[in-house]
């Protein structure tokens, strides 16, 4: 993950700018994109297997990166994130690596939106300093699958 200053201090002050609501869904939007593309990757080969394997590492940074910004760990996946999963995993199994690129390429999207909504409401701040590396390898990410 890009660099960034993790010291107590640069995670206290960011910490006031985090309320519980986005702290939470930062965390298990994470989960849920490392969950996936774990689920995803035994019905990869190739480079597409090689992506989820990079995508998955970047991924369980992210989510631990988050759960130490947020010092709590929010425990599994609510009942909508896992029918949502249950769904695109479907989608996997009925269309294998196109529909793995399909979900990918919307995932990716839809992590770059969260990320750069989140870094213009704090670039001013400690948190802002925070989400700007986190938004760069989300753009990057999108980079490497198109």
């Amino acid at each position: 993950m890009g660099d960034m200053n993790t010291s107590t201090s640069n995670l206290e002050e960011a910490r006031k700018f985090l309320d519980e609501k986005t702290a939470r869904s930062l965390v298990l939007e994470e989960l849920f994109d490392l969950t996936l593309y774990e689920r995803m990757r035994p019905h990869a080969t190739g480079a597409t297997a090689r992506m989820l394997e990079e995508l998955i590492v970047v991924e369980q940074g992210h989510y631990s990166f988050w759960k130490m910004v947020a010092d709590k760990d929010y425990g599994d996946l609510n009942f909508g994130h896992r029918v949502k999963m249950g769904l695109l995993l479907a989608v996997v199994r009925l269309f294998g690596e196109h529909g793995i690129h399909l979900i990918l390429e919307g995932i990716e999207v839809r992590g770059i939106r969260h990320y750069l909504d989140l870094w213009k409401k704090h670039k001013g701040n400690a948190l802002g300093a925070l989400i700007a590396p986190v938004l760069k390898d989300e753009v990057e990410h999108e980079d490497t699958i198109v």
